[in-house]
């Protein structure tokens, strides 16, 4: 039996930590983002009660999630400006990029075509694209704040999602891959955490007087 991404078998691959800091920020409203107190949050659609979704929505899900944290994650890192950011991102897209290999294999194996088109794909793709494309928007040390608070919330939902809806739908192979995955979700969004909190502490740090000279 071929295997996938067991348990933390994934996470466990991750050696590198985030060392360095920057400043954090929030990034503009978004559809389904916490941006704020007032932002209501429009979360993925979810199923109506009694659906069961099958093996191809449930492996196109974690395939277009893992898709879209790729294309994000090596943006981040060919352009963020801060060190911790690239780190981070590079984690995250190797780890996702990891994630998507399994699942192409595993739909191969299956002898299934994924799924490519439903309401909670559609609706992810353009709770992600929106991120992407504010994280495109920015400049300097934006890219690296907007990058890491968008990613910080796109992965708790990632979390519920796999939690609520993936996983109690999956078995076998797939719900062990699906296990993997939301403990290498976590894994990322705390390290995100830890990046935004140093961020956050840098901001607060006063600059240095400056010694005249005249």
């Amino acid at each position: 039996m071929r295997k996938y991404l067991p348990g933390m078998a994934l996470a466990g691959i991750v050696a590198l930590g985030c060392q360095n800091g920057g400043e954090a920020s929030e990034p503009p409203e978004m559809i389904g983002m916490t941006t704020g107190a007032e932002t209501e949050e429009r979360k993925v659609e979810m199923p109506s009660e009694g659906y069961r979704m099958d093996r191809a929505e449930v492996l196109g899900i974690a395939t277009a999630f893992n898709t879209s944290e790729i294309e994000a994650a090596s943006f981040a890192r060919e352009n963020a400006t801060q060190e911790d950011v690239q780190e981070v991102a590079n984690m995250i897209e190797e780890d996702h990029a990891v994630a998507h290999q399994q699942e192409m294999q595993m739909a191969q194996d299956l002898g299934i075509a994924l799924a490519t088109d439903t309401p909670t794909i559609r609706d992810l793709q353009e709770q992600h694209r929106q991120a992407f494309d504010a994280v495109r928007a920015a400049s300097g040390d934006e890219i690296g704040r907007i990058y890491v608070s968008t990613q910080i919330d796109l992965h708790r939902r990632a979390d519920r999602m796999l939690e609520e809806q993936l996983i109690p739908a999956a078995e076998g192979d797939l719900a062990q891959h699906l296990r993997g995955l939301q403990q290498v979700v976590r894994r990322h969004e705390r390290q995100l955490t830890e990046v935004q909190n140093r961020m956050e502490v840098v901001a607060e740090q006063p600059a240095p007087a400056m010694e005249e000279t005249y």
